[in-house]
């Protein structure tokens, strides 16, 4: 079997890194994503370990297409009874590139579904039932300047639902483009203190301390492909497994964690909270200090590694954001052998902050363009 991993742009080579640290074959690393091939034990091993990519696609068939025929043909030919039978929903959901001959992804999505409407309906007889709140199966249709991309969601909700967001701040981090920026950071518990000086609701932090311990982000959820018809009882069985070895060790880890100082604060008291909560739903809060403070006056501890995720936008609490990044950029070099990593998410921010970056890696936060900025001081 065939596999895809789709990811935010600028972090397929972490999550081709991971793949490869789990033991699984990649056979290809692009923009969007990471190819791999294995069975489905293989599967449920990225399903419940993955922390980078988004989803997990199982491919089907790869085809060109330019206008409703072509579509229509190419979707016919995957034997769709192999995955499908008349009593499962299931929904199509389009995306990508378009052309002069399929010019929506609504469209695209109707002609596919028919497509495989029709080849089940010759082959058992009665036509499947559509349902695009709740199916059972959901099938991915990505299309690139004509070539179309067609595979099965198994992990649905998407990768990034943890399952540990208790609360929330405006505009929160993606757990998945947080967990880049830790594989990234590359922080482990000898290392010496972790600190993040405005957590917000404390995803950075969380996904951090999950990667140095090796917590599993996805051994306390469950995956859409545990409702396919042919093979979901399968994967049920290599998924039930996976978590329940995954969540021993996370409750072993976290009863009598490696020696470690984490430390957390933020100026807004109610995102202090929000991160408490989180903390707490993750089973992590006695592992991390927690505090009210300004990032721009507390102490830095000596020889750390500092995370940050800095707001972006034009004013905050009626400051000039601008002014914070070079007040930022005037406290943190006073840390003695600081390591920052600094989220930049504003295009003002390099020139504020004032420091040359030892190394920066372009990365996207929905659909903003932003930088993750090394700097050691």
């Amino acid at each position: 079997m065939n596999w895809t991993a789709p990811c935010a742009r600028g972090t397929a080579d972490l999550a081709a890194a991971e793949c490869r640290g789990l033991g699984l074959r990649v056979t290809g690393e692009r923009l969007d994503g990471v190819a791999f091939e294995g069975d489905l034990p293989d599967a449920a091993r990225a399903l419940v370990h993955l922390r980078v990519p988004s989803r997990l696609l199982l491919d089907l068939a790869w085809f060109d297409a330019r206008d409703a025929d072509a579509l229509y043909e190419g979707v016919a030919r995957v034997a769709w009874e192999q995955w499908l039978d008349p009593h499962a929903t299931f929904a199509v959901f389009a995306s990508g590139d378009l052309t002069d001959g399929l010019r929506t992804h609504v469209f695209v999505a109707l002609r596919t579904k028919d497509a495989i409407a029709d080849r089940l309906t010759r082959h058992y007889g009665r036509r499947p039932d559509v349902s695009r709140e709740d199916p059972a199966v959901r099938i991915v249709l990505r299309g690139r300047q004509g070539r179309w991309h067609l595979g099965l969601d198994a992990a649905h909700p998407p990768l990034h639902e943890r399952g540990f967001r208790a609360a929330q701040t405006e505009a929160p981090l993606k757990e998945t483009l947080a967990a880049s920026i830790a594989m990234a950071a590359g922080w482990r518990t000898s290392d010496g203190p972790l600190l993040d000086p405005m957590c917000g609701s404390g995803t950075l932090l969380i996904e951090a301390i999950n990667l140095a311990l090796g917590i599993a982000p996805g051994c306390t959820r469950r995956f859409s492909c545990e409702r396919w018809p042919h093979h979901g009882a399968r994967f049920r069985t290599l998924l039930d497994g996976e978590r329940s070895r995954a969540v021993e060790h996370a409750r072993r880890t976290v009863e009598r964690p490696p020696a470690l100082r984490v430390e957390a604060s933020d100026l807004d008291p109610v995102a202090v909270a929000a991160a408490r909560k989180n903390l707490a739903a993750a089973g992590l809060l006695r592992l991390v200090a927690l505090s009210t403070a300004d990032a721009r006056t507390r102490p830095l501890p000596a020889n750390s590694t500092l995370l940050s995720n800095p707001p972006y936008g034009e004013r905050l609490g009626g400051e000039d954001v601008v002014a914070l990044y070079r007040e930022l950029g005037t406290a943190w070099p006073r840390g003695d052998r600081l390591h920052a990593w600094v989220l930049d998410g504003n295009e003002l921010f390099a020139a504020a902050f004032g420091h040359e970056p030892a190394s920066t890696r372009p990365l996207r936060n929905g659909r903003l363009a932003v930088n993750l900025r090394e700097y050691r001081f």
